[in-house]
């Protein structure tokens, strides 16, 4: 199963444990493919980077190797305003592109949109729920 991963759960299941930590456990372990563009991939980094001065040191670089050498990498082909922050608008392109059905997202902003086209918009315990079978 192929997802996008908002930024907020990666940096939440790489730095504490929870919902966010478990996905990010099912994508370690093969049972979902976690697609992304060069800009999500972006803030990934950054990110990562930026939290990782109060945890421990190497934990950034180490999940940065794994996204590069794991996360599918696409180019968005669409790129409508569908979010009233536009910020969260490259979740969307993304999935839209490459036909992914779902982001998983703890950002009110993407979750009140609830679904765009067939893009479920999840918590990270509300996919878990869902899928609790993977």
């Amino acid at each position: 199963m192929q997802v996008v991963l908002d930024t907020n759960v990666l940096v939440s299941g790489v730095f504490w444990h929870g919902p966010a930590s478990r996905i990010l456990e099912l994508w370690a372990n093969d049972k979902i493919e976690v697609v992304v563009s060069p800009e999500i991939l972006m803030e990934y980094q950054r990110l990562l980077a930026e939290m990782e001065r109060d945890k421990p040191a190497g934990l950034a670089n180490a999940w940065t190797v794994f996204i590069a050498q794991h996360a599918t990498v696409i180019h968005p082909t669409v790129h409508p305003r569908l979010c009233r922050d536009p910020h969260d608008d490259k979740f969307l392109h993304c999935a839209l592109s490459a036909g992914v059905r779902t982001v998983i997202s703890g950002d009110k902003d993407l979750l009140s949109l609830g679904r765009v086209a067939d893009v479920a918009l999840l918590t990270p315990a509300a996919f878990l729920h869902r899928y609790t079978h993977i």
